[in-house]
């Protein structure tokens, strides 16, 4: 009985594991943000995707339910990433400071598609001047 609750849970994990994992993480070296003279404000994060597979994948990155206030802004749009390897790579997130709530933020969602179509999400917090 207790081999088999082993072996179903063992199962289990190994199905609901996703090939790639994502983070997105502030960049510790910048300020908090950047006021560009346009009028948008910008916060820099860097973005690590792990291809966990043995086959060399490519991922799209995009900003959930994405109206035309926000933006993300990165150097690639498709990201090659070689089986069993870290990609890193600095973004950007951009929107007018009109968007931002009276205490400075906004929350957004960052998804990562892999070319099979599994996606992983990510919360970020983006931070501008209080109103």
């Amino acid at each position: 009985l207790i081999l088999v609750a082993y072996f179903s849970a063992f199962y289990y994990f190994l199905k609901i594991r996703t090939n790639f994992d994502f983070d997105v993480l502030r960049e510790a070296k910048s300020s908090m943000f950047v006021e560009a003279s346009d009028g948008k404000i910008m916060n820099q994060f860097k973005l690590r995707l792990s291809n966990k597979s043995s086959k060399n994948e490519i991922f799209n990155v995009k900003i959930k339910d994405n109206s035309e206030e926000v933006q993300l802004v990165a150097p690639l749009k498709k990201i090659d990433v070689k089986a069993g390897e870290i990609f890193d790579m600095p973004i950007f997130i951009s929107l007018a400071r009109e968007t931002l709530a009276d205490k400075g933020q906004k929350e957004i969602v960052l998804i990562a598609q892999s070319e099979h179509n599994e996606t992983l999400e990510k919360t970020l917090n983006i931070i501008g001047p209080k109103k």
